[in-house]
């Protein structure tokens, strides 16, 4: 007979819970409900949390269901991982535009986090480090994020205001890329999070409408254009199109 572990069962009945009733719950509230102790209960949503399996909701500090049950569940069904329906696409970017294409998860404390890159061969290029992570709303990828996301503004300007930008970027000129990201469905940041770099990018969204990837595409100022708006856009937007098919089987 297996001897089952009492955490581990514990964790179980968390997730179930959460999932049966699709509540979010504090960490007293969930420790009355399953009654445990608050203590145990804690160390048990951190762990859960910090795995992604859980997400915390930053203003009322209540816990929900979290992106990384999505993702077991997309993987055990198509066998699949998202970066390697990403990879030709992204390979196929970079080469075309001499850019850095990457691929990006919202991850742990609503932060990006990268989990594939693609260079191209240019002497001179941009290069990004696997697992570095960057602010939600920070550059074209916050942009993007926000196309399908509505957060209301009191979150906007609390999040906004944590990102160092290298370039000035009033608040109110950072929306008015959004709009126009909405519009275009892709997002430019061009030169503001870092200088001198410029990044496109468009969000991958779950069936349930939420963003939990962006597609990016990476390239140094100098090289860019309206005429390579104009044509990396529309790809970029296709690539990530298929890919969310491809991933999410919609």
């Amino acid at each position: 007979m297996v001897k089952s572990i009492p955490s581990v069962k514990m964790a179980f009945r968390i997730l179930r819970l959460f999932s049966d009733d699709n509540t979010a719950r504090g960490v007293n509230e969930l420790a009355r409900k399953l009654e445990i102790n608050p203590s145990s209960c804690f160390n048990l949503v951190k762990t859960l949390l910090h795995e992604s399996m859980l997400d915390i909701d930053s203003v009322t500090k209540k816990y929900s269901l979290g992106h990384g049950i999505a993702n077991l569940a997309f993987q055990a069904k198509n066998g699949r991982k998202i970066t390697d329906i990403a990879a030709p696409f992204m390979d196929t970017l970079t080469g075309d535009f001499e850019i850095t294409a990457g691929l990006w998860r919202v991850d742990i404390g609503q932060r990006w986090r990268l989990l594939a890159s693609s260079e191209s061969r240019a002497a001179a290029r941009i290069s990004m480090t696997i697992g570095q992570r960057l602010p939600l709303l920070a550059g074209a990828n916050g942009r993007a994020f926000l196309i399908n996301n509505k957060l209301d503004n009191k979150t906007i300007k609390s999040a906004y205001s944590t990102i160092i930008w290298q370039a000035p970027l009033p608040l109110k000129k950072y929306l008015k890329h959004v709009t126009q990201a909405k519009q275009a469905g892709f997002a430019v940041d061009n030169g503001y999070l870092f200088k001198g770099v410029t990044s496109i990018s468009v969000p991958i969204v779950s069936p349930d409408g939420d963003t939990m990837f962006c597609l990016s595409a990476t390239l140094f100022s100098a090289q860019f254009s309206t005429k390579l708006l104009h044509d990396l856009g529309p790809r970029l937007t296709e690539a990530g199109q298929i890919i969310n098919t491809e991933y999410f089987g919609a």
